[in-house]
């Protein structure tokens, strides 16, 4: 695909330009106002530019919760407040590259100055669990199971984390994941940056128990998780073992540094898969984010017998994009203009988008497939795993994927600062559509077989879902 798609930014919060943003503080008052008309530029430029607006919830249900959060705006706030009113926005548009960022004097706050919950959490069956402790006082053991903070329950918190969560679609993997990898961060988007955390917990004797926990900078706090990490290879760096006849790929991105030796690599892979007669295969996209559709098409034409036709459409709802004084002039934005739009009716499409296709290799595997997945493998993973599910035999073990496998909403990412507020907005501003044989129904690729760690396998390294793959295929079950 001629299109660059881009890995999964719901983690990763991107610098802004600072001679633009250095003029908002988040703790200053803005008269009503400005703060509607914040609200209008937001409204206007979703429904202009943003062709996936109304994938998943109406164009009345939007309205409504328009007019809710101009019906809070009838006093000062903060660009904070204003921020944490825009969120609900967020799971209506149920599109994870659509972003509602906070302002970047709030953000260098927490990331510098503002203390922070110490703890990193796991999120498993509707409760939260302490995964590391890396506050002072040590009193919360990793695996104990987290009942409040700071007078509000774990439901309570989950549901207003959820409720500002951004999905793909009816998707509750992914947010889910973001809250067992960035819940420091979150609670200080959401809730506050509170000194001192009251935290009731369940001991080893299943007793409550209170902590008084002191907060952390993010600085030391980034110091101490590294400390408690071992270091990975490169998130780029593909792996390939041969184990009792079993192979195992994994690949960890489809954004490669280099992309030719990426192509070498999955070459050399399947070569030997070929050479050595090898009939039953692993492929292990879990924590894979996406990246660019060219290299995740590129390991999907050895897996195909016969020419397969990805791409159903790719459109735009503009072929300029207006407004253009909210908009940093970055790469996207940039590329956008590039794009070989052909208006049809009210929509600029991508032209020849359909007569794209994917050719097999000759050395492609024919053997019995096992795909991992988790609620990371999203985006441009997302993607591919729709086109393996339609167009081989594979099965699929792991949790339901993050991202959606028939179409996405992810391209040519546009980024916008309200000039009142400093709340950062991106906008895609490509849709694709793809050629897949089975309905869009807003979800990821659900597992033939649900395997979701526990907080005992998280602490014990037990990988239960390669272990469930290996066993079914040594026992033949297929």
């Amino acid at each position: 695909m001629k299109v660059i798609k881009f890995i999964l930014g719901i983690l990763l919060i991107a610098n802004c330009n600072l001679k633009i943003e250095a003029q908002y503080s988040h703790n200053k008052t803005m008269p009503v106002n400005a703060l509607k008309e914040d609200l209008q530029i937001v409204k206007k430029n979703l429904e202009e530019v943003h062709p996936g607006l109304y994938a998943y919830y109406s164009k009345e249900q939007f309205d409504a919760t328009f007019a809710e959060i101009a019906s809070h705006l009838n006093k000062k706030l903060t660009p904070l407040q204003f921020y944490r009113e825009l969120l609900p926005l967020l799971p209506l548009i149920a599109n994870n590259h659509t972003q509602i960022k906070c302002p970047k004097s709030y953000y260098d706050a927490i990331s510098s100055e503002l203390l922070r919950f110490p703890f990193k959490l796991y999120h498993h069956g509707e409760k939260l669990y302490v995964h590391k402790d890396l506050s002072n006082e040590q009193l919360i053991s990793p695996g104990l199971e987290i009942i409040s903070i700071n007078g509000l329950t774990s439901k309570e918190i989950l549901d207003k984390m959820f409720s500002y969560a951004s999905t793909d679609g009816f998707n509750k993997t992914l947010p889910s994941l973001a809250i067992s990898t960035v819940f420091s961060k979150y609670y200080a988007y959401y809730f506050d940056t509170p000194s001192i955390f009251i935290i009731k917990y369940i001991n080893g004797n299943n007793e409550i128990k209170t902590a008084q926990i002191k907060g952390l900078l993010a600085p030391e706090l980034n110091k101490r998780r590294k400390n408690n990490v071992k270091y990975l290879p490169p998130d780029n760096s593909i792996s390939f073992t041969i184990k009792e006849g079993i192979g195992y790929v994994k690949i960890p991105s489809f954004q490669p540094e280099k992309p030719r030796k990426f192509k070498n690599t999955i070459k050399k892979i399947f070569k030997t898969l070929k050479e050595k007669n090898i009939s039953n295969l692993i492929i292990d996209v879990r924590n894979n984010g996406g990246g660019y559709g060219e290299a995740a098409d590129e390991v999907f034409s050895y897996l195909i017998s016969e020419t397969v036709y990805p791409y159903k459409d790719e459109f735009a709802l503009v072929d300029e994009i207006p407004y253009q004084e909210y908009y940093k002039k970055e790469m996207f934005f940039k590329h956008f203009k590039k794009q070989p739009l052909k208006q049809k009716g009210n929509t600029y499409h991508i032209k020849n988008i359909s007569s794209e296709k994917i050719k097999p290799k000759n050395i492609n595997y024919k053997g019995k497939l096992f795909v991992l997945q988790n609620a990371a493998s999203a985006s441009a993973t997302g993607l591919f795993l729709g086109l393996v599910k339609s167009y081989t035999n594979a099965k699929f073990i792991g949790e339901e994927a993050g991202g959606n496998p028939t179409e996405t909403t992810a391209n040519d990412l546009l980024s916008m600062v309200l000039p009142n507020s400093g709340v950062r907005v991106t906008i895609p501003a490509l849709r694709t559509v793809m050629n897949s044989t089975f309905e869009h129904n807003g979800h990821g690729v659900v597992p033939d077989f649900e395997m979701i760690p526990t907080i005992d396998d998280i602490l014990t390294g037990k990988d239960v879902v390669l272990e469930y793959a290996l066993k079914m295929l040594k026992n033949d079950v297929h």
